[in-house]
C-alpha cells in the first residue's frame, strides 16, 4: 500500500546555505580590512597631532632663549611620559608621550650651512607602519612628510 502524504517544501537547501555563508565571509573579510584601516589612519593621526605638539613646544623653547639651549639637543624616546633629552634636560618642555609611541627631536641652533638641518622631529606610533617627519632647514624651509614609511617596531 503506497501511502498518499506529500511533503512540504520548508528549509533551506545545502546550496542557499552555502550561498549565504559565502557571503558571510566575504562581507566579514571586507569588515576587517575597513578596521585595520581605520586603525592605522588613528595611529597616524595620533602622531601627527603629536608631531604639532612638539613642533610648537620646540618654536615656544626658541622664543624663550633663557630655558632654550643653544647647543645641539637630540632626544629620541619610546617610554611613556616627558620627553627627555641626552643631558636630562626636556628638549621638549610640555610634551608628554603616551603608551607605545616613538618621537626624534633633534635642534641644532648653531647650524651655519645653508643645508644643513636645524629641527627635525620624527613622529610615529609603535603599532603603525607610518611616521610623520618634520625637517627645517636654513635653505629650503619646513619640510613636512605626512606618511613617511616606518620600518620595524619600536
Amino acid at each position: 500500500m503506497v501511502s498518499d502524504k506529500t511533503y512540504s517544501e520548508s528549509g533551506f537547501t545545502l546550496v542557499e546555505l552555502l550561498l549565504v555563508s559565502v557571503i558571510i565571509v566575504v562581507l566579514a573579510g571586507l569588515s576587517v580590512q575597513a578596521y585595520i584601516i581605520h586603525k592605522e589612519n588613528a595611529y597616524h593621526a595620533v602622531a601627527m597631532q603629536m608631531m604639532k605638539q612638539a613642533r610648537n613646544a620646540l618654536e615656544g623653547g626658541k622664543v624663550d632663549s633663557e630655558s632654550f639651549p643653544q647647543q645641539v639637543m637630540s632626544a629620541e624616546q619610546t617610554a611613556p611620559g616627558p620627553v627627555i633629552a641626552g643631558d636630562g634636560g626636556q628638549l621638549v618642555p610640555g610634551l608628554v608621550l603616551p603608551e607605545s609611541f616613538h618621537v626624534l627631536v633633534r635642534h641644532n641652533p648653531v647650524c651655519a650651512d645653508d643645508a644643513c638641518i636645524e629641527d627635525a622631529i620624527i613622529c610615529r606610533h609603535c603599532k603603525s607602519k607610518r611616521q610623520v617627519q618634520y625637517i627645517r632647514t636654513h635653505k629650503l624651509g619646513e619640510i613636512i612628510h605626512f606618511n613617511a614609511a616606518a620600518g620595524g617596531s619600536c
